[in-house]
């Protein structure tokens, strides 16, 4: 019918023109007659000669008429069809003229063509998005889901790809295969794969995708685990030189026959798929890029890159081992799994070889790579083994690479193995405090490891010590005595117990301690006999059982004098002599102090001062003068000076030299005025006064020590004799007022 319009159109012009009939036509009808004319050539696509007459029809009508509106559309759309550079301007110029227009969409659709053809497909994605598809034509449809799907895709936007895809596939436009193509690949590299491999079958008969399908195929087959098909299917591809990296097919089959641990049925494939790994096959059938990016390995189990460890692996497992560190060698340069394994592998053929310091170097690079946590495990094991095996810098490597060992994994099945290891060396390098928090936390200690534990228990304790933290370590020698796994360890650890509480002051503990140490059977052998007899002395004299101790102060000196310190030795001596004075054996105590005294000790003077009081304890008071002399003449520096010119001052009053009394006391007054002792000198001279009926001195004298040391038993007394003195006087009145001027003193008649 159309036809038969435009003929008679046609006709009714030529009857015009030749004619010559009395009405004219006017100039809008040859405008309309013209753009009939157009979109007739347009629908026959004449897009030539259709947009030269589109574009008369635009210069014909108002820009404001729906017409011009019409032709200037039609005109960009023919732009579109012939593929003309102005296309996208005369589409961008149609939209920013007429905005409002119908064919606004598709406007926007034949820009997103205009950008798809030229393969810019995010600036054709973005017109896409523009248009709202319920206003794309019937015909332009599938057309539109499938480009803007494709652009999707291009970006990556596989989600949205497949959206649209999904929309296509099951159709029966010219789109529909290749919508289902490009849905199954998105299911494929989704990891869809049981979906892809019914999607990709759909295609078998394709034209244009039947044979890019196998390829997808037997990947899909190899990562649903159904090898068998795998090993059924790629005999006949590797045959195919088409086929799509067949180097990829042939690590498939090395791969499932290596998981298999067919090594000797993985290796020929191995070693062809490296070389065809620079000879991949081009990709069948289509020139656009998402086709030629849809087989990219998506798996490292499908890239020849692991090709050399595999095969030095296989060949590891077939005992072949020079072969297996051939290939292994060069899979160490990454910071990678397979460099992980090839180092641990080398490691164990380096060991089957006897070569442990390769192996060692091997284990550890192994240890120093984390990509396989229980590769590590073992490696860092094995390494740290070695290492102690080969005794390489056992105090500190060893123990480092076993403390590593066990900080990264405290749950190891080695873990008892590498501890009693440690405890061993750890008791060898004094690293004590380690040590005990390992071997406490091991359960069900046997002998031998309860004997390190206690000798560990023993030095920390000697550490501590030796640092000043007492407590501490008496705690670890009461801990020591308690395991009692060694007799000797033992007997030590109560000397070093017994001695730990005396200097804590806890003298009953220490004294039963010590006890317990000098009874033991092992007690002599003890590097700490001499030491323990000489501090049970001090315990001893402490508990005023001044037998005991001279006792031990005697075996002491018997046992140590080759040993011990001399000072020490001497000190003894003086203690004994300390011992012998007080239980009243004064001979002895001075022949004791004596030995001190020729020994020129820094103790001398301490010994000849006691040497005077034993002289003046058996009434000898002219020895006793010489001896007190000589703290003088002998040790100027010495500390007693005062002590001794004191004594020697009551001596004097003792034998009632009274001027020599009072002249040693003006002396010790008048050198040591500080003295704590000075109170009593004051006393003692002012009773010499009264008892010598000199009143004056005495009361001058008292009055000193009252005022320079009220409140004090020495100046209360000082006030019983001041009164004896006023009331021989008949004066009390004047001691009352003397008591009111200079004391706080309340007194009654």
């Amino acid at each position: 019918m159309q036809k038969i319009k435009y003929h008679v159109v046609a006709l009714a012009l030529l009857c015009i023109a030749t004619c010559g009939w009395s009405q004219k036509i006017t100039p809008k009808q040859q405008q309309d007659l013209l753009f009939e004319q157009a979109l007739d050539l347009f629908r026959k696509e004449k897009y030539a000669t259709a947009q030269q007459l589109f574009d008369k029809t635009v210069q014909g009508y108002s820009a404001n008429s729906s017409t011009a509106a019409n032709a200037m559309y039609y005109a960009a759309v023919c732009a579109v069809q012939l593929n003309n550079n102005d296309a996208q301007q005369r589409l961008d110029a149609f939209l920013h003229r007429y905005p409002m227009s119908g064919h606004g969409d598709m406007a926007r659709f034949y820009i997103g063509n205009y950008y798809y053809t030229r393969n810019k497909y995010d600036k054709a994605l973005s017109y896409y998005k523009k248009v709202n598809p319920q206003q794309v034509e019937f015909g332009h449809r599938s057309e539109f889901s499938f480009k803007q799907g494709y652009c999707h895709l291009m970006a990556g936007q596989l989600k949205e790809a497949k959206q649209l895809f999904v929309q296509q596939k099951d159709g029966s436009s010219k789109y529909t295969e290749a919508s289902l193509y490009y849905y199954a690949h998105i299911q494929y590299a989704d990891g869809e794969y049981d979906l892809a491999l019914k999607s990709f079958q759909k295609l078998k008969e394709s034209d244009k995708f039947a044979k890019i399908v196998p390829n997808y195929e037997i990947r899909l087959y190899y990562y649903l685990g159904r090898y068998d098909q795998v090993l059924q299917m790629a005999p006949n591809m590797l045959k195919d030189a088409s086929t799509y990296k067949r180097n990829e097919v042939c690590q498939m089959v090395a791969e499932i026959y290596f998981n298999q641990s067919a090594y000797a049925e993985a290796l020929p494939y191995y070693h062809a798929a490296a070389q065809l790994a620079d000879a991949n096959s081009t990709m069948p059938n289509a020139n656009d890029a998402a086709v030629k990016k849809t087989l990219a390995p998506t798996r490292a189990a499908c890239t020849p890159q692991d090709n050399l460890y595999q095969m030095g692996y296989c060949h590891y497992m077939l005992h072949q081992l020079d072969s297996a560190l051939f290939y292994l060698q060069n899979k160490t340069a990454c910071d990678d799994s397979v460099a992980q394994n090839a180092f641990y592998t080398m490691g164990d053929i380096y060991l089957q070889q006897g070569d442990k310091d390769k192996a060692r170097s091997m284990f550890l690079q192994a240890s120093q790579l984390k990509h396989n946590p229980s590769i590590q495990e073992e490696a860092l094991f094995c390494y740290a083994k070695l290492s102690c095996e080969l005794n390489k810098n056992p105090y500190n490597e060893s123990i480092r690479s076993f403390q590593n060992y066990l900080k990264q994994y405290p749950h190891t099945t080695h873990r008892e193995e590498v501890q009693e290891i440690l405890a061993s060396l750890y008791l060898t390098t004094r690293n004590y405090k380690h040590a005990l928090m390992l071997i406490e936390s091991i359960t069900n200690r046997n002998i031998t490891l309860n004997k390190a534990y206690q000798r560990i228990l023993v030095g920390y304790g000697i550490e501590l010590f030796n640092k000043g933290k007492i407590a501490p370590a008496a705690s670890n020698f009461d801990k020591a005595v308690a395991v009692a796994a060694d007799i000797k360890v033992t007997c030590d650890a109560y000397y070093l117990l017994g001695e730990s509480y005396f200097r804590l002051g806890q003298n009953e503990k220490a004294f039963h301690a010590l006890d317990q140490f000098l009874l033991s059977s092992t007690a002599a052998q003890s590097p700490y006999y001499t030491q323990g007899l000489y501090t049970q002395g001090y315990l001893c004299m402490q508990n005023k059982d001044y037998d005991d101790a001279a006792t031990h102060f005697k075996s002491f000196i018997n046992v140590g004098r080759q040993q011990s310190a001399p000072h020490q030795i001497c000190d003894a001596y003086n203690r004994l002599g300390d011992c012998r004075f007080i239980t009243r054996h004064y001979q002895e105590a001075i022949t004791n102090y004596d030995y001190t005294i020729k020994s020129g000790d820094a103790d001398a003077d301490y010994a000849t001062y006691q040497k005077a009081l034993s002289y003046g304890a058996m009434g000898d008071d002219q020895n006793k003068f010489a001896s007190l002399q000589k703290i003088f003449e002998l040790y100027p520096q010495s500390e007693l000076k005062s002590t001794a010119l004191l004594e020697m001052a009551n001596t004097y009053r003792k034998l009632e030299n009274n001027e020599m009394a009072i002249h040693k006391y003006s002396e010790f007054l008048q050198l040591y005025p500080n003295h704590s002792q000075v109170k009593d000198a004051l006393l003692s001279m002012g009773l010499i006064y009264y008892n010598t009926s000199n009143d004056a001195e005495a009361l001058a004298t008292f009055d000193k020590l009252l005022k320079q040391y009220p409140e004090t038993d020495e100046s209360r007394y000082a006030l019983d004799v001041i009164k004896n003195i006023y009331r021989d006087h008949d004066s009390l009145e004047y001691y009352f007022e003397y008591i009111s001027q200079n004391t706080q003193i309340s007194v009654s008649n």
